[in-house]
């Protein structure tokens, strides 16, 4: 704030030396230098150095006009600063949000290798069900063959301790040949 206050001082007096201010001098004793009524028709040195318009009215001299920019300067030097207050909030801001993407991105990545894993995984899992399954069809056949083969042979022990088979009149086909079926063709011989 002092720094803005001596910058603005400084201007204030650049300006009144550039619009043609001067300090006082040895030659000009006061007022009564400034109220010289000579030919100059009653106009005092500052209403000859005023800035007029078009029209020929005075508009501010020199120390308002400093004042009207100094003015300004304040009001532009504390919007310069309020900006910069912004830029610094925004960039703190940007920090955090480029922090928070980092772990985004790593937590991202560890999530994609658990997917691929788990991925992997199921693909494997599917693989194993699929020969799982196979087996245990296979195995039922297998069963249901060994336990054919089993009926198969309870008869034909049945046939030969002289026991009587009775078909199921159901089944398409015979599971074994009778007693009568093998007299007849061995010719009687057992």
């Amino acid at each position: 704030m002092r720094q803005t206050i001596g910058i603005a001082i400084t201007g204030l007096f650049v300006i009144l030396m550039l619009t043609g201010c001067e300090w006082n001098t040895a030659d000009s004793v006061g007022p009564e230098a400034t109220n010289d009524t000579g030919t100059n028709g009653g106009q005092t040195y500052l209403d000859k150095t005023a800035i007029r318009d078009d029209a020929g009215k005075d508009t501010n001299n020199a120390v308002d006009a400093a004042i009207e920019w100094a003015k300004k300067y304040a009001k532009a030097s504390a919007k310069c600063d309020q900006l910069l207050q912004e830029n610094r909030q925004l960039r703190q801001k940007q920090l955090t949000h480029q922090q928070q993407v980092t772990t985004l991105k790593s937590e991202l990545n560890s999530a994609e290798k658990e997917l691929a894993q788990a991925n992997t995984m199921l693909l494997e899992m599917k693989t194993e069900l699929e020969k799982w399954k196979t087996n245990i069809l296979g195995f039922r056949n297998e069963m249901r063959q060994s336990q054919k083969a089993q009926l198969d042979a309870l008869v034909r022990i049945m046939t030969l301790i002289g026991g009587e088979v009775v078909e199921k009149p159901t089944a398409a086909k015979p599971a074994t040949k009778t007693t009568d079926d093998k007299e007849e063709k061995t010719g009687g011989k057992t």
